[in-house]
């Protein structure tokens, strides 16, 4: 969702910014993987073996199957220029229902109304979001407001590797106080044409941008996902503010080489030619 609201608010393609998220998540994947298994052999976790059976790995393989379709579908769908993004999130819904209905079994009528209920008020707000966030972005527009801060940046350093650092750190710190969609909405219009200033491609600074702003999603005040977290676990907060230190690292260690190495991100929509 994030991606197709960044798409929409600068005019990207979204399927070359679903491709251009590919190599970056599985980086972020591996890297927080490491940290997983250096923690768990460092404090000796216990280990439960699991013996795999071809029985066992066919069901598994299956029963993964059926739900991982709908993201494939969505972003192959995508890619390959079958669906617009509308289309393939119209394609997703009804695979959703046939597998609910058929294969699950998990939906009755009377399902219906709290499902259509909750899709339209997401819908909604989301929608109000968007168009306040259109109407500022004119208004930023208007008051030139995107030239005033690249003079702003530019002020402070002329470098394009640190002005690619100054770019980090503020949306870090915008993703520490706002949410992601809304961060978007404001400031991508206004940071867009600055990133291009200094060479970086659009799609390039667009999974930049969403990158920090999920991080922020981890860091104090805002930290939706660690009040979460510490809600789920009934920790106390700051606990599960010092154990998520060593993600951090990975997730900045990751970021920084998306940031300075284009070529993770640019590789794969150049390689579908989508730009």
């Amino acid at each position: 969702m994030i991606i197709v609201i960044y798409g929409a608010v600068t005019s990207v393609s979204i399927g070359a910014l679903f491709a251009a998220a590919i190599i970056p998540g599985i980086l972020m994947g591996l890297s927080q993987m490491c940290i997983v298994a250096y923690l768990a052999n460092r404090h000796r976790y216990p280990k439960l073996a699991i013996p795999i059976t071809p029985k066992k790995l066919i069901l598994g393989t299956r029963d993964a199957l059926v739900p991982l379709m709908m993201p494939a579908i969505i972003v192959f769908g995508i890619l390959s220029g079958v669906f617009t993004p509308t289309e393939a999130a119209g394609v997703a819904v009804l695979y959703a229902f046939v597998v609910a209905w058929f294969f699950y079994r998990s939906l009755k009528i009377s399902d219906y109304g709290p499902v259509f209920q909750t899709a339209i008020m997401f819908s909604a707000k989301l929608l109000l979001i968007v168009g306040c966030g259109s109407i500022l972005a004119w208004v930023f527009g208007i008051e030139n407001v995107p030239d005033k801060m690249r003079g702003l940046f530019y002020s402070l350093s002329q470098n394009r590797y640190v002005l690619l650092l100054l770019i980090n750190l503020f949306l870090i710190l915008l993703g520490m106080w706002l949410d992601c969609s809304a961060s978007i909405i404001l400031f991508a219009p206004m940071l867009t044409p600055l990133a291009e200033a200094i060479g970086l491609n659009p799609v390039h600074f667009g999974i930049l941008m969403i990158v920090n702003l999920n991080i922020g999603l981890l860091t104090p005040p805002l930290a939706v996902c660690l009040f979460a977290a510490a809600d789920i676990s009934r920790d106390p907060f700051t606990k599960v503010v010092v154990a998520v230190l060593p993600f951090m690292v990975a997730s900045l260690f990751s970021l920084a080489l998306i940031t300075y190495i284009p070529a993770i991100t640019m590789t794969l929509p150049r390689l579908f030619g989508l730009l």
